[in-house]
C-alpha cells in the first residue's frame, strides 16, 4: 500500500490544492483541487484546514520538500510538542484497547457490533479529533500571500 507524498499546499479562490504523487509510482507531482479540504477551509478557515492536513498526515500522507506551504506543518508534526501530543494520543488509545476483553480485541476489525468495540472505536475517534485540534493549535499562522504592486495601486 502506498501513501501520498505532498510537496505543496495552495489555497486559491476556488479551493485548496495539493501537489502530490503516490509513493508507489514514478510519476511527477501534480496539483489538484481537494474537495474535503476546500470544504473544511470554506467552513472553518485556516485552523479547520490545519486539522484536516494533520488528519491526512496521520492516515496516509507524508510531507516532502521545503516549500513554505508545508514547512509549518512539518515543524509541528516532527517537533517535540507535536511528537508528545501524538504519543500521548497513541498511548491513551492503546491503554483503552488493552481494556477490551480478548474476544473484542480479536474481533475489532472483523465484527465491531459489540458494545465494547463500539465504545472503543468512538473513544479512538474522539482522541484523534483532540490530537488533530491540538496539533492545529500549535501550527503557526499561514503567511498571507503578497499583494502585487498593481493591485495595491487600485
Amino acid at each position: 500500500m502506498g501513501f501520498e507524498l505532498i510537496n505543496r499546499i495552495t489555497v486559491k479562490k476556488d479551493g485548496v490544492y495539493l501537489s502530490t504523487h503516490s509513493s508507489n509510482d514514478s510519476s511527477p507531482y501534480y496539483s489538484h483541487r481537494i474537495g474535503f479540504l476546500s470544504d473544511a477551509y470554506a467552513e472553518g478557515g485556516q485552523k479547520e484546514l490545519d486539522k484536516k492536513i494533520f488528519e491526512l498526515l496521520y492516515t496516509n500522507a507524508q510531507l516532502r520538500g521545503k516549500h513554505e506551504s508545508i514547512l509549518r506543518y512539518q515543524e509541528v508534526w516532527d517537533g517535540s510538542e507535536g511528537l508528545e501530543i501524538r504519543n500521548d494520543c497513541r498511548d491513551k488509545i492503546e491503554e483503552r484497547y488493552l481494556e477490551l476483553d480478548s474476544e473484542d480485541r480479536r474481533n475489532l476489525y472483523i465484527d465491531n457490533s459489540s458494545q465494547g468495540i463500539q465504545a472503543f472505536l468512538k473513544y479512538k475517534q474522539e482522541m484523534q479529533e483532540v490530537m488533530f485540534r491540538q496539533l492545529a493549535e500549535l501550527c503557526p499562522p499561514a503567511r498571507e500571500k503578497k499583494i502585487d504592486r498593481m493591485q495595491k495601486r487600485k
